[in-house]
């Protein structure tokens, strides 16, 4: 229900949405360098990373993307940009639509990143 989530906005930004703190407080926002360790905590329902793989080489995007993997649980959800793509990269997660991909197992015991 948006109502529950959401607030509409006064004045000119009529026809735009504010999220509500309740929600707010769930979310948290941070900035990390995909090529360094990640000192954040997991796991993670989603992951947006819209417009960034297109910069690396092929086997950098891959281990970024085990990287994800390892902070995010079954059935969680992985969101790429439009010009991005993880066909024939990663058995780790399957698509679910354009540009979104579910997590297909918990955890990499199998193999470690080194990015």
């Amino acid at each position: 229900q948006k109502s529950r989530w959401f607030q509409q906005r006064t004045g000119d930004d009529q026809q735009r949405l504010r999220v509500n703190d309740e929600l707010r407080a769930l979310i948290s926002f941070k900035q990390l360098n995909l090529m360094h360790e990640w000192p954040v905590l997991g796991p993670f329902d989603a992951v947006f990373c819209r417009n960034v793989l297109i910069y690396f080489d092929p086997e950098t995007k891959k281990a970024v993307i085990e990287q994800f993997a390892k902070f995010m649980h079954r059935d969680s959800r992985l969101f790429l940009g439009h010009s991005e793509s993880l066909f024939r990269m990663t058995e780790l997660f399957i698509p679910l639509g354009q540009n979104v991909y579910t997590r297909t197992s918990p955890g990499l015991s199998d193999f470690s990143v080194h990015p």
